[in-house]
């Protein structure tokens, strides 16, 4: 068996999401991954480098090998980075900002500094997904309480903020995919709170986004199934759609068929 691939997200709660199940979609493709997390609640860009350049110990960070997480509280950012060589880092903004061009000016301050620490990492970029239509989000007002124009926005940015540093590998659609899954047979229900993704669906949908992202293999042959009363054949059907489709199509929503 090849060594494990070694990823490490700089993120908060959208990070957790996503990586909740990577450690078994990625066992069950046959590609074993080491997997850390530097989480804070709502943590954004700014908050991400303010913190290194303070050194503040504000982090939990989470680590598996195999799906179970090992927490250690009062980390700091140096924590997460210093702890392996890691073969990835995938980053994304906080997704109040994740549409807000103008919170993005201190990103390549922050790359340079998660480079000096990781730098033989691959650097990757987590596109975020738009809230539930119904979302109470105290911060979905700033895009007028419209699903489709956070998803605009967020594309947005990824154009204006995120592209022209040319630093990052790829950019993983999992915010397309989101939106893809939504115009499906389960429509708009792919979060347990109008932001956080559901903890079946949604943050399996998350993990094959990332594996595929991170890899550049295909989930087709996915056979871990975390619920399957809930993530039935027909829902995993539509997970692997949308997230083909999502690679194919990154910044446009495609219908589903199903």
């Amino acid at each position: 068996m090849s060594a494990p691939l070694k990823i490490l997200a700089v993120g908060n709660s959208f990070s957790v999401d996503c990586t909740h199940y990577l450690a078994q979609v990625a066992n069950d493709l046959g590609s074993p991954v080491v997997i850390g997390n530097l989480y804070i609640g709502g943590c954004s860009v700014q908050r991400h480098y303010d913190s290194a350049l303070a050194d503040l110990h504000e982090y939990i960070y989470y680590k598996t090998t195999d799906g179970n997480w090992a927490e250690t509280p009062e980390a700091s950012i140096n924590t997460g980075l210093d702890d392996e060589d890691w073969d990835v880092v995938v980053m994304h903004q906080c997704s109040p900002y994740s549409g807000a061009p103008e919170t993005f000016t201190c990103l390549p301050l922050l790359v340079n500094y998660v480079r000096a620490h990781a730098p033989h990492a691959r650097l990757i970029w987590n596109m975020t997904w738009a809230y539930q239509h119904d979302s109470t989000h105290k911060h979905f007002p700033r895009y007028g309480r419209d699903q489709a124009a956070m998803y605009a926005a967020i594309v947005g940015c990824l154009g204006r903020c995120v592209d022209p540093l040319d630093i990052y590998e790829t950019i993983i659609p999992t915010g397309t995919a989101v939106q893809n899954a939504r115009t499906g047979f389960l429509g708009d229900t792919l979060t347990r709170d109008g932001f956080h993704l559901s903890y079946n669906i949604g943050r399996l949908l998350g993990a094959m986004c990332w594996y595929q992202g991170i890899t550049g293999n295909s989930v087709d042959t996915l056979t871990f199934n975390p619920d399957p009363e809930i993530v039935t054949p027909e829902v995993m059907a539509l997970l692997k759609e949308s997230a083909k489709n999502a690679f194919a199509c990154p910044r446009a929503v495609t219908p589903s068929k199903l």
